[in-house]
């Protein structure tokens, strides 16, 4: 990984650390070639949120995965239930990928986090509402699923 990524983690999580009353907590390092990171606490039992800085595409992303894999077909599908609802939360697109097996809801966008350390703060802000929102979004629904096992 990266320096300039090395030092942007580190931001993102000074700036959760910042953040008053979120739901979020700092990210934990789950897999440096992927760039792909975990927070310590899971939005339920079954689901939890993940940050991702592709490393091939310029791009930051935050998405929901079930931490179970025999969980996730059945909780997205259950989610799906409520999907508009869900999707109401953002202005840009929520893509649902059901196909590719691994049924995650994912929010992306451009950044360029090599060149553009002038937009790092707008890059974490981006990233923390969006994982917030998808706390507070599926988090009702999720607490219903969880009670339903």
């Amino acid at each position: 990984m990266s320096e300039a990524r090395q030092l942007f983690w580190k931001e993102l999580n000074d700036s959760i650390r910042q953040r008053p009353n979120t739901p979020l907590r700092e990210t934990a390092r789950a897999d440096s070639e992927n760039d792909s990171w975990r927070p310590q606490r899971h939005l339920t039992d079954s689901v939890g949120y993940s940050f991702n800085l592709p490393v091939r595409n310029n791009e930051i992303m935050v998405y929901l995965v079930a931490k179970r894999t025999r969980d996730r077909e059945t909780i997205f599908e259950y989610l799906s239930e409520y999907r508009e609802e869900v999707e109401g939360a953002f202005e840009e697109t929520l893509e649902w990928r059901p196909s590719d097996g691994t049924y995650k809801l994912i929010l992306r966008r451009e950044a360029d986090l090599e060149n553009r350390r002038d937009e790092w703060v707008n890059y974490c802000d981006w990233l923390i509402d969006r994982a917030e929102r998808l706390y507070f979004a599926t988090g009702p629904y999720l607490a219903g699923f969880d009670t339903k096992k």
